[in-house]
């Protein structure tokens, strides 16, 4: 007979697997399926220029969720060329490029080996997830864009943000294991907002024209 410990921990693998399996696999398939869509015409991926520091070798800081930004927290530049553009998606490229990684797991498959082990070391990749989410999101903010593009960058932000803030809370598996399964079940949602996001910010540039080089288009994965 299971222990009146173990029988919460089993409950919460449980729901967690299910959560991985259907919600998961629903957002590899909406993004396969964008992916095929996209290949019938010449795609722009995000773009990576150079290699963005990993912070998976250093301590993660407390996350602390911050509000989601408007669009007049934007920085704008009076440019809105073709050349303004190239330079912007060059900047967001070198920003998100760290996703490229294929090391990455993704975060309900940690929470469920959290939830079933205890294991420290994958709780802390979760809370590292969370800060690789905020940290890309402030370095985006941090850009001066061209206008044209601030509404679509703006949600890239935000998607960013809420993601961030999914890792933290499932973070807390041991802690606070409600919350955590509470969270668990909403993430796949984020992370299809967060696809959503990236392929309207490669559907615009497409639209403007901006097609960069093969060698420097790059997939997002997130351990998909």
């Amino acid at each position: 007979m299971l222990s009146n410990v173990r029988l919460p921990r089993l409950i919460i693998i449980v729901f967690i697997s299910l959560i991985l399996i259907v919600g998961g696999g629903a957002v590899f398939l909406w993004y396969i399926g964008g992916q095929t869509l996209n290949q019938k015409q010449p795609t722009l991926q995000t773009v990576a220029t150079k290699t963005v520091p990993n912070t998976s070798d250093t301590d993660a800081p407390t996350y602390q969720p911050p509000l989601a930004f408007k669009l007049q927290d934007i920085s704008t530049t009076m440019n809105n060329n073709k050349t303004a553009l190239i330079d912007y998606s060059r900047a967001v490229g070198a920003i998100m490029s760290i996703y490229n990684d294929k090391a990455i797991e993704n975060e309900l498959t940690l929470v469920v080996k959290a939830a079933e082990t205890g294991d420290q070391t994958t709780v802390k990749k979760i809370s590292m997830a969370s800060t690789r989410y905020s940290e890309s999101a402030l370095r985006l903010k941090q850009l001066v864009v061209p206008p044209t593009v601030a509404q679509v960058h703006l949600n890239l932000i935000n998607s960013l943000i809420s993601l961030a803030e999914s890792s933290y809370l499932m973070a807390q598996i041991e802690k606070e294991p409600v919350t955590a399964l509470e969270t668990a079940q909403v993430y796949p949602t984020r992370l299809k907002n967060f696809f959503t996001a990236i392929n309207n910010l490669n559907f615009f540039l497409l639209a403007n024209n901006i097609v960069l080089p093969e060698k420097e288009r790059a997939t997002i994965s997130l351990g998909l």
